[in-house]
């Protein structure tokens, strides 16, 4: 008779050991628990878009009350971690990382996997388990030619509910409440700029973190009032480096900046993000900035953007592949074709448009 050994495992803990347990060692005995059921999840996973929920695959699974405690604590440190109490509920994800299904036999099984604790800059290795429960070492960045089942987060769910909240406390991305121009004719107009292409060069994800998720923030003065303007963008669609994108997106709302000027920073979402406490970041930063340089009239622009980066990566990032690039002084009504970012990471095209409403 064969033992499970993530059974063994897992049945040893003692509740104040598993309360104890960090976010990621709370993976790891999920992860534990789910070896023996790898292969069935892989194939499960790749009839699902390869990803589940956590939460679904707990429901299926058979005498699950070890794995359903694990999987609310999973979920509850993910929320807390992240800020976002009020804007998300289930966040935990399984998903099938190398979904090579066609080498799922006896020589290449599947592995399972979970995302560790902290910066993935100082990754050695990647743990995963065998179907017996057994260790198995991967590279950090080269992707494994066996399938990987992981436990991790949602991190498009993540980022939707960081970018909904940022946006509430930062004063809001949609156009609302903007002062239009009116023509005389008793139209209105926006002035819009249109994200029409974009490439990165290098996103440096680890595989294991899935594709990259990043954000645009886009800063300056109000037109309104003598404070910051701060928009988050979410990109979606942005999640391969070395590859043409034409979103057709807007990026920018000029009746919200002053001088017809703004920056915009591109970002990677980090796992160690806290939406509430970047939130406070960001206000803190442009409004010392504000504070410092003044609001000159005479002065077009007093450089926002350079001093969000710089306060960003003192205080707040855990390692530079956070930050992908940065445009600075772009103006309205400017087209930029092939435009390359001061880092050299990103390069965009980007075009005026006007709307026009009666």
């Amino acid at each position: 008779m064969k033992i499970n050994k993530a059974f063994v495992l897992l049945t040893a803990l003692t509740p104040a050991i598993a309360a104890a347990l960090t976010p990621g060692e709370t993976r790891r005995e999920i992860a534990l628990e789910l070896a023996s059921k790898s292969e069935v999840l892989a194939f499960s996973l790749a009839d699902n878009n390869y990803k589940l929920d956590l939460s679904d695959v707990v429901k299926a699974a058979p005498d699950n009350s070890k794995l359903n405690k694990l999987s609310h604590r999973a979920n509850k440190s993910a929320i807390t971690k992240y800020g976002l109490e009020g804007y998300a509920k289930n966040v935990m994800q399984v998903r099938l990382v190398t979904p090579k299904m066609t080498d799922m036999d006896a020589d290449n099984e599947v592995l399972i996997s979970y995302v560790p604790d902290g910066d993935e800059s100082e990754w050695s290795a990647i743990e995963a388990f065998d179907r017996q429960g057994n260790t198995v070492y991967l590279d950090v960045y080269n992707q494994p030619n066996q399938p990987v089942v992981v436990i991790g987060t949602d991190d498009k769910k993540i980022k939707k509910a960081g970018i909904s909240l940022l946006n509430e406390r930062l004063g809001g991305a949609l156009p609302k409440g903007m002062q239009r121009n009116r023509k005389s004719d008793n139209s209105e107009t926006l002035n819009t700029s249109i994200l029409k292409k974009i490439h990165l060069t290098s996103d440096q994800e680890p595989w294991i973190l899935g594709k990259a998720e990043i954000y645009a923030i886009v800063t300056g003065v109000s037109a309104e009032r003598d404070k910051p303007q701060i928009d988050i963008v979410d990109m979606p669609y942005l999640d391969e480096d070395g590859k043409d994108y034409h979103p057709n997106q807007v990026l920018v709302y000029w009746e919200r900046y002053r001088w017809g000027v703004a920056d915009i920073l591109l970002f990677e979402q980090d796992s160690d993000y806290n939406y509430k406490e970047l939130a406070k970041l960001l206000l803190e930063i442009v409004g010392k900035g504000l504070e410092l340089g003044g609001i000159p009239e005479a002065k077009p622009f007093i450089g926002i953007g350079q001093r969000v980066l710089s306060a960003m990566k003192d205080s707040w990032f855990q390692n530079d592949d956070d930050y992908v690039d940065s445009f600075y002084v772009l103006e309205t009504a400017r087209t930029y074709n092939s435009y390359i970012g001061a880092n050299s990471n990103a390069t965009i095209s980007l075009q005026p448009r006007q709307f026009t409403a009666f």
